[in-house]
């Protein structure tokens, strides 16, 4: 049995980032440190400042209004659009320049979810993530999409 069977699913609250592309935990960190590397930060505060646009922001505001810590666990949906030229080789096979879907997640996780990142953020703990749906796909430009979910525990 599937989690969609298991837990009744309300409404999905999306969040729109527009010119935003996805970051690797590959190239997040300096090496052999925790240290964030310049430009993970600088791609980090371009993330915090789309999801405060007032759309996104009343979206949080109607999740937050929605979920309850006490009762409820959290879906997300990622999909991060990547132009062509940058999702396919001249040879039509997936580039590795479009990255590796599952190093693209936790960051922007973080962004969404830790209130460190700005008044954005869910200001709940990731552990109450319980399903994660990613996807990549091919684009006329760079942009996100987030879908959050409040899930009924089991």
């Amino acid at each position: 049995m599937t989690i969609a069977h298991t837990r009744k699913i309300m409404k999905t609250y999306k969040l729109y980032l527009p010119g935003c592309r996805g970051f690797s935990v590959n190239k997040a960190y300096y090496k052999s440190t925790f240290t964030r590397t310049t430009e993970c930060r600088q791609w980090a505060r371009g993330i915090a400042e789309a999801l405060q646009s007032p759309t996104n922001m009343s979206e949080i505001t109607k999740f937050l209004n929605t979920f309850n810590r006490d009762v409820d666990a959290i879906g997300i949906f990622l999909k991060f659009k990547i132009p062509r030229g940058t999702f396919y080789t001249q040879k039509n096979d997936i580039s590795r320049h479009s990255m590796d879907l599952t190093n693209v997640e936790k960051l922007l996780v973080d962004i969404v979810f830790d209130r460190k990142h700005g008044p954005h953020a869910l200001d709940l703990d990731d552990k109450m993530l319980v399903q994660c749906i990613s996807e990549k796909v091919p684009s006329d430009t760079f942009s996100i999409i987030i879908g959050l979910k409040v899930l009924k525990r089991l």
